[in-house]
């Protein structure tokens, strides 16, 4: 499945001047504010939304203008950079699927933010089997349906029922290691930006693999996975992780 790929180091001086020109924008915004006797939180917050709209519109025209498949990836690259984009302004989290049904060799396009395409890979029934799964429902819908995609049903797990107090017992902590485990490892490909990156647990100076390092770790908690913590450590640890106090910094 192909997804956004990651531009490569823009022109420092490029960039230099272009930060120069939107300040003076941001000082345009901010008199405009002023006169319109709007908060000028609120006025960027609407510049933002129009500038996204702006891009939108445009990756639309190009594509029904073009007419021609060979446009459809640089459209989706387009969307794909302006929802991370509205994901550093707003804090919102999307992602996106497109496949062309008719073509055997498309893999689908995923596009979005990094925490969104994570999300979807794991998702049960998401991944390279949904994208297929996808394609199939739109070749059945027939080429002028609006397809609207349902993801396979995920087995239906069994009824709970009450085992030994032993088992009863482990349950808890091994949910508490469970969601200890996802919350460092989203916090850490949030950060790297490395979608399959690995925390490692017992030696945290290989994280500068992934350009990051660990912020936050407690003295008094060794330096050890999970699986050999006691609950009371990792309980410690998860409510730190949650308030983002422990996290990743990049180097």
């Amino acid at each position: 499945m192909q997804e956004l790929e990651h531009l490569g180091p823009a022109d420092e001086l490029f960039v230099e001047r272009l930060e120069a020109f939107m300040q003076k924008c941001l000082l345009e915004v901010r008199a405009f504010s002023e006169r319109e006797h709007r908060s000028y939180e609120e006025t960027v917050r609407r510049v933002a939304e129009w500038h996204t709209n702006y891009l939108l519109e445009r990756s639309h025209r190009n594509l029904v203008s073009d007419a021609q498949l060979v446009r459809v990836r640089p459209v989706l690259l387009e969307v794909s950079q302006t929802l991370e984009s509205l994901h550093r302004l707003t804090g919102v989290h999307s992602f996106f699927l497109a496949v062309n049904p008719r073509d055997s060799s498309d893999q689908g396009f995923l596009g979005g933010t990094t925490v969104g395409r994570d999300f979807w890979r794991r998702l049960r029934g998401g991944g390279d089997a949904g994208a297929n799964h996808f394609k199939s429902h739109c070749l059945k819908a027939g080429p002028d349906a609006a397809c609207a995609y349902t993801p396979p049903a995920a087995p239906q797990a069994p009824p709970l029922v009450a085992g030994p107090s032993t088992t009863q017992k482990s349950s808890p902590a091994h949910a508490l290691k469970n969601e200890l485990y996802n919350a460092i490892r989203s916090r850490l490909r949030t950060t790297s930006g490395v979608r399959n990156a690995e925390m490692k647990w017992s030696n945290h100076e290989r994280l500068s693999a992934y350009g990051v390092r660990m912020v936050g770790w407690p003295e008094d908690i060794p330096k050890k996975n999970p699986s050999v913590l006691n609950s009371t450590q990792n309980k410690q640890l998860l409510e730190l992780a949650q308030t983002g106090v422990l996290g990743f910094s990049r180097l």
